[in-house]
């Protein structure tokens, strides 16, 4: 009896809405395409890479994750759904690997990744797509 009390009262006060949790994954998966963007475009940089291909490895890094999780749960993958999602990834790393020539590496870092999570939260928001191409046979 007492477990069941207790099971119920968790249930009820440490879980989250169904109506909620798609939010919560979104703007999960905002800030880990964010964090993970940057992180491979500082990594890259780190190497030696040219500062020309370090974006793209940084875009690479940060959609990958986002591609396993979705075929492994078996959904579409965001990108090629016309997200506004690498598109995100590419302005963020770029503005990273610009503003790091004029401000400290950890403040250039947060700015790309604040870039990375706010566009990808006013996509979301605005529910902005890419058109996609139709071919009728």
């Amino acid at each position: 009896m007492a477990t069941t009390f207790i099971t119920l009262v968790a249930m009820r006060f440490f879980t989250v809405p169904q109506k909620h949790l798609g939010a919560l994954l979104n703007i999960a998966d905002a800030a880990g395409l964010a964090l993970f963007g940057i992180l491979g475009t500082s990594k890259t940089l780190e190497y030696g890479v040219p500062v020309s291909i370090a974006p793209i490895m940084g875009v690479v890094t940060g959609v990958v994750g986002g591609m396993i999780r979705d075929v492994l749960t078996p959904v579409t993958p965001m990108v090629m759904r016309g997200e506004f999602y690498a598109s995100a990834v590419i302005i963020g790393a770029v503005l990273y690997v610009i503003i790091r020539a004029f401000l400290p590496e950890v403040l250039a870092m947060c700015i790309g990744m604040f870039t990375i999570f706010a566009l990808r939260m006013a996509a979301l928001y605005w529910q902005f797509k890419f058109p996609s191409l139709r071919i009728k046979f």
